[in-house]
Formats: C-alpha cells, sequence, structure tokens
C-alpha cells in the first residue's frame, strides 16, 4: 500500500499526464472515478475535467492554466498548477498514464478493504461477545467485492499450502490415524505428520514465535478440512485475528500481499475454527467442553499454553510440578479416549540461557518432566545465532516416538 506522500505524487502524476494530453484522457475516464482522489483539490479538479470531457480535450496544453484559474476562482491553485504543468511536460512521451491510473484504482479499493478489517478488529476488541466466524465472513465478503472491482488485476504468488501431503491423504483417506500435515514440507518429511489419538508438545521460549506457529498450523489444519479449536490463554480475539492475516499479509493489516491466497482461504467452504479465551480451571469440565466441541467437527484442539493452567478447588495441588504432570496425563488420555489431536504449547526453563550450548532438550521443558513421558512428539522452537550476525529459525524435533529425530531449519 503506497503512503500518503507516494499517493498524492501519483494522483498529480495522473493529472499531470490528462492536462498534458488531453485528447488521450478519455481513456483514463474510463478507468477512474472522482471519488479515488483523496486530495481535495485533486479531485475537484479530476471531477471537472470529467465532466467537461469534450470541452476540455479541445484545449491546447498552453492553455490549462487560465482554464483552471477560471473555475477554480477560490482556490490557491496557480503552484499546484504549475507543478502539474511542468510533470505534464516531463512525462508528455510516457506510456506510464494508463498504468498509474490503474494503480490508483487497486489502491482505493485495497484501501477501502484494508479499512474495512481494522473495523472488524476494532468491532472484536470492543465486544469479546462478537462471533469470530462473523467477523471472517464480513471479511471475505468485502474482499470478494475489492476481487470483482479489480479482475483484471493479477497476484501471482507461491503456494501457502503443502500439496504433497494433501495427495498423501487422499490416497490414505479413511485409514485410522492418517496423517495431519503440518504444512511445513521439511518438518513433514521427518515426522509424517501428526495423527488423532496424539498429545504434541511445543516448546519455546517467550517471543520465539510459538503463537504464530501454532497460527500456522491452524490454518493448514482447516485447509486440509479439520475442525480445529484454539485455546488461547495468552491472546484476545482481536490479536489473534491480526495474527492471522500477517500470516498471509506478512506485515500489519497491508492487504497487498498474498490477496489471492487470502481470498481463495476465506472464500472456501471450511470446518470450523473456534477460538475460546477461557481460563482452564477444572479437566472435568475442560473435557465436557471438549466433548461438545466434538458434535461440532472439532478434531483438533490447541492449547497455548500450559503454564497458563491452573486448577481450582479439588482437582488443585499444593505441589505445582505435580499439577501439571496431572494435566498432561488427562491430556494424554483425553487424545485416546476421543480420537483426537490435542496440541500444547509449553514455556522452556531460563536456565536454557545460561548454557554455552543454548540449543533447547527435552529437559529444559519448563516445570514438568511427564510433557516427555506423555508426548508422542516433542518439537522445541528456538533462534539461532550465526557467526556472521544473522539469525536463523529452527526446530529441534526433540522426541519422535514414531519416527527419527533431528535439528532443522524451520521459517516459522
Amino acid at each position: 500500500m503506497l503512503k500518503q506522500q507516494e499517493l498524492q505524487e501519483l494522483q498529480e502524476n495522473i493529472l499531470a499526464g490528462i492536462i498534458a494530453l488531453p485528447e488521450h484522457s478519455a481513456d483514463i475516464f474510463l478507468i477512474l472515478e472522482p471519488q479515488y482522489f483523496n486530495f481535495t483539490i485533486l479531485k475537484k479538479i479530476f471531477e471537472y475535467c470529467k465532466n467537461n470531457t469534450n470541452y476540455f480535450q479541445t484545449l491546447f496544453f498552453e492553455d490549462t492554466h487560465n482554464f483552471f484559474q477560471e473555475h477554480f476562482p477560490d482556490e490557491n491553485i496557480l503552484d499546484l498548477l504549475t507543478r502539474l504543468q511542468q510533470k505534464g511536460l516531463s512525462i508528455f512521451f510516457s506510456k506510464q498514464l494508463t498504468k498509474n491510473a490503474e494503480l490508483l484504482r487497486e489502491c482505493f479499493y485495497k484501501l477501502q478493504c484494508v479499512k474495512m478489517i481494522e473495523e472488524e478488529l476494532s468491532i472484536l476488541k470492543n465486544d469479546p461477545c462478537y462471533p469470530f466466524d462473523k467477523a471472517l465472513t464480513a471479511v471475505k465478503s468485502n474482499i470478494e467485492y475489492t476481487g470483482t472491482k479489480l479482475h483484471n488485476t493479477k497476484f501471482n504468488h507461491p503456494p501457502f499450502y503443502s500439496l504433497g501431503f494433501e495427495v498423501l491423504n487422499s490416497l490414505r483417506k479413511g485409514e485410522q490415524n492418517a496423517p495431519i500435515a503440518t504444512g511445513f514440507e521439511v518438518l513433514d518429511k521427518i515426522i509424517e505428520g501428526f495423527a488423532t489419538s496424539q498429545l504434541i508438545t511445543i516448546g519455546g521460549r517467550s517471543g520465539v514465535g510459538k503463537s504464530f506457529f501454532l497460527l500456522k498450523l491452524i490454518l493448514n489444519f482447516l485447509e486440509q478440512g479439520y475442525g480445529v479449536a484454539f485455546w488461547s490463554l495468552e491472546m484476545n480475539k482481536t490479536e489473534i485475528f491480526k495474527r492471522i492475516f500477517m500470516i498471509f499479509l506478512k506485515e500489519e493489516i497491508n492487504i497487498d500481499k498474498h490477496y489471492d491466497e487470502l481470498l481463495a482461504f476465506l472464500n472456501r467452504k471450511r470446518p470450523p475454527m473456534i477460538l475460546v479465551t477461557n481460563e482452564i480451571t477444572s479437566l472435568d469440565l475442560f473435557f465436557l467442553e471438549v466433548k461438545t466441541l466434538i458434535e461440532q467437527k472439532v478434531k483438533i484442539i490447541i492449547i497455548d499454553h500450559l503454564q497458563l493452567i491452573s486448577l481450582e478447588g479439588k482437582e488443585s495441588s499444593k505441589n505445582r510440578t505435580s499439577e501439571l504432570e496431572k494435566i498432561t496425563r488427562t491430556f494424554k488420555k483425553m487424545a485416546n479416549d476421543l480420537d483426537i489431536l490435542i496440541i500444547l504449547s509449553s514455556q522452556l526453563s531460563r536456565d536454557l540461557y545460561k548454557r554455552k550450548d543454548q540449543t533447547p532438550q527435552l529437559f529444559d521443558l519448563r516445570d514438568s518432566g511427564s510433557i516427555e513421558q506423555d508426548s508422542n512428539k516433542v518439537l522445541l522452537l528456538y533462534k539461532q545465532k550465526e557467526k556472521d550476525g544473522t539469525e536463523n529459525k529452527k526446530c529441534s524435533i526433540a522426541k519422535n516416538r514414531e519416527g527419527k529425530i533431528a535439528d532443522i531449519l524451520l521459517d516459522f
């Protein structure tokens, strides 16, 4: 998305081209509407030219100054006209005029789309009961409208999802515990995906990107047709919504990047994505909630994160380690009994950074020795500084009950 100064420059260049080449302005008037200009005086000039096309096109270049002064007597237009005419002379033979007009139209509709997304975020922030799916539907409709208006605009990006595992899943459809792709190709090649009846632990220090990684997993699971419930004990719905869009757009609320991918994803009929921000204070109540979610076609439960679960009443324990062990054992049994996949994120111990080798190990999982025992797979995310000063994102496959362990580069 262009910045305001760049947008003004673009709009001035378009008007300069129209002034320099009035006989070719008809094509531009077909592409643009006055509302695409967000600077008042530029909008007025364009609107008058478009509404008086026949008269304006008969003017010679040197007559335009008097023309505009005559029709805009109340505006301090002298400096602007001088600048526009100088630009017009410099681009007199340029073929960029039509491209500039198409770019302005594209910016206008994308800006409207971004404003709408921000409005939905504002509603979510002020109304915790506002349905997340309703917000996604509203965004989808607006993007569809934008896409219709920009029907001749092409966006070419590489595929976002792993095609290989979609093929593998289709071949193994109906087979018990068929693989569920993570969507990270290098990771799936080693661990062969996840499966129902498994407990998976994703560990990492604060700030390493665990939440982003979990949200990418969710989007990839939805793409494969699995319903997902995400228990976020750390982020509210607004923050989750923003991060989902950042995954697609690569920067905060900028619709330019991965535009077609976002549209295609929202446009597909997909399984439910249910966000829960309630605290988990009772494993019995949690079990009942999960059974209700299964009735809504949820197959994967993701909890962020273990250390924020605190049991109350009879289920609580004075010994924090014992309490966490009880939680992980219950989650493992629940995954088996209900035939679902449970993914649990966990913090790592601060002692990790006291060591010379800061590659995380299983014993770095914070406050609980049972995580290693109960989990089918344990993935530890971390960042490694190289000798040249660069920083690589890595994943240690620290436990893989059904296969190999390894340290891999992973762009999460």
